[in-house]
């Protein structure tokens, strides 16, 4: 089993496919091309984790909204591309996490912040820094993922572990 997370924004999103083991592919698309590859099913993916924004009292602005709209049309593109295919076609489903559940999952709590988050996994698959990430003569399991693919990463890998548990 397979997910592929997304972390989404008003223009780009990041996406991550982890297999439960290593990350597979990495990227940050612009938000059509997050939709384009929405249609077709990709080999042992079984479920799409999009992050969901929960505000928690906060202002927002209309980089929010247009995110929110964004967060909408990829689970609206899952679902219509999911009844599309006919019986024992291969397909995915889609399924919403909150930032708050990411956080819990990761970090036992839902106070923190991505570079809290993003230092949770490296311990947890690393447990240095070296193991986890890499460099290029010795990658690791992270190597690669940066900026808001490690949102995805998370998304994905809290969505992985719900499902095997």
């Amino acid at each position: 089993m397979a997910v592929l997370g997304i972390d989404p924004g008003p223009t780009q999103s990041a996406v991550v496919i982890w297999d439960g083991v290593c990350v597979r592919e990495h990227c940050i698309l612009d938000n059509d091309a997050v939709l384009n590859l929405l249609t077709f099913p990709v080999a042992g993916v079984t479920d799409v984790a999009i992050e969901r924004i929960s505000m928690g009292g906060m202002v927002a602005g209309v980089e929010t909204f247009d995110t929110c709209v964004m967060v909408g049309r990829f689970f609206q593109q899952v679902t219509a591309c999911q009844s599309l295919r006919g019986a024992g076609e291969p397909y995915w489903s889609a399924h919403y996490l909150k930032r708050q559940e990411v956080k819990k999952h990761h970090l036992g709590q839902v106070r923190g912040n991505d570079a809290q988050i993003r230092a949770a996994l490296v311990e947890r698959f690393g447990p240095y820094k070296e193991h986890a990430i890499g460099t290029k003569r010795a990658p690791g399991i992270f190597y690669g993922v940066k900026s808001h693919e490690w949102a995805a990463l998370a998304v994905a890998i809290a969505w992985h572990d719900r499902q095997a548990a």
